[in-house]
């Protein structure tokens, strides 16, 4: 008996290894730190989820034999919850997805498991291909979300991400809501370095949401940036628009002597 169960066992684990190679040699497919192979499918414009963001994900699951084995567009809609509670697989690819994207997940099945985690009905034991789209992604913190707070990409990358303590380089030009230009580093020529901790809420909450090589435009209202008080070159009550690319994360300046 022990010696038809080893076999059974190597016989799954080499039909897993070869349903994953076949599926790392699709165009476009790389693996990631869970085994998994992931291959975006359609480019999404929207934010990229944080852990503890609460996202909204539509799927299609199917076993290495091509059996269906759940599908929430027949079954209740997306499914919502916090990132940081997905299975492995799920958590490693929807983290580098943009709201909006389409991808497809070969997971293995040591991958697929998570106590409590999502998807639910999921098998234990098996090898799985997801079909994802990140139907939205909704920012959990302690303060209200601001309205006409936004961020489009406008280039994606997949590069690091900072956390909004970090220091970060970047490209910017600021315009007002009729189009005129108010600060351009590019025009400039050089980018800026400066503290995510120190620069206007607006920034202080989209520019973690984008990755190093990323371009992007942020709406600003004016609560999230200079208020009823204006600055400046910026009347008050002003809503501003900014083309940003996330050139380089910063190490912390060393200490003064």
């Amino acid at each position: 008996m022990r010696l038809l169960l080893t076999f059974a066992l190597s016989f799954t684990l080499g039909c897993t290894d070869a349903y994953l190679d076949r599926a790392a040699h699709e165009p476009g497919a790389s693996y990631d730190s869970t085994g998994s192979v992931f291959r975006s499918l359609r480019a999404g414009d929207g934010m990229t989820p944080h852990a503890a963001d609460l996202v909204r994900v539509q799927y299609r699951a199917e076993s290495a034999e091509g059996g269906l084995i759940a599908d929430s567009s027949t079954s209740g809609g997306p499914l919502a919850f916090k990132l940081e509670t997905a299975i492995p697989c799920w958590q490693k690819a929807l983290e580098r997805m943009h709201a909006g994207e389409k991808a497809r997940v070969v997971c293995p099945y040591y991958a697929t498991y998570r106590e409590n985690g999502n998807p639910p009905k999921i098998p234990r034991n098996v090898t799985v291909a997801f079909d994802l789209e990140l139907v939205a992604v909704e920012p959990v913190g302690s303060a209200p979300p601001i309205p006409g707070l936004a961020i489009k990409v406008l280039h994606a990358t997949k590069g690091a991400q900072p956390a909004d303590t970090d220091h970060v380089k970047v490209h910017y030009e600021g315009r007002l809501d009729d189009g005129s230009v108010f600060d351009s580093s590019v025009k400039r020529g050089t980018p800026i370095v400066l503290p995510l901790d120190g620069v206007i809420q607006c920034w202080h909450l989209l520019i973690p949401k984008m990755h190093v090589g990323e371009k992007a435009e942020l709406t600003c209202p004016p609560e999230s940036a200079y208020g009823a008080k204006g600055t400046p070159g910026i009347p008050p009550n002003s809503r501003l628009t900014f083309e940003v690319e996330l050139i380089d994360i910063e190490p912390p300046a060393p200490p003064a002597q």
